[in-house]
């Protein structure tokens, strides 16, 4: 009897966090992707490359979680904000290579596909059509960086 409760207790919440990633998805309107090296960001709004970005990062949370990071790891990491057309943060993904994390859990991305977004981001940082990672707290309501001092 644990163990069906148990199951039941895991499929509901497991449901329960895919139907709130869905509808925070659907009411992203901005990504701001936080390059670790240099703390500049990247801004994907509208075009091709932010549907694709959300639609990548989107399926990539519908698999099954491979392992677990501490919320203090993710400062080691290239970081997504998804934010809302109110300026507000909805979430905030970690990016680790191969792999996402996302409330401390991490998940498998499709072979080399985040390689293409970020050789994109380091040459739009060259290019210097990146925005300084402190400033983003003047366009993201109640936004404070949690890994750095700013």
């Amino acid at each position: 009897m644990k163990l069906i409760v148990f199951l039941v207790f895991v499929s509901f919440n497991l449901f329960a966090n895919q139907i709130v990633r869905d509808s925070d998805f659907e009411h992203s309107e901005t990504i701001y992707w936080i390059n670790k090296d240099t703390n500049n960001a990247i801004i994907y709004s509208q075009f091709e490359a932010f549907h694709m970005l959300k639609g990548l990062i989107s399926q990539t949370l519908k698999s099954e979680p491979f392992g677990v990071y501490a919320l203090e790891d993710i400062c080691h990491f290239d970081r997504l904000l998804f934010i809302d057309g109110q300026k507000n943060l909805l979430f905030e993904i970690a990016i680790n290579d191969d792999e996402i994390i996302y409330n401390g859990n991490a998940y498998p991305v499709k072979e080399k596909s985040l390689e293409k977004f970020k050789s994109h981001n380091l040459k739009r940082i060259e290019n210097n059509e990146s925005m300084l990672g402190r400033y983003i707290k003047l366009n993201v309501n109640d936004y404070s960086d949690k890994c750095t001092n700013l």
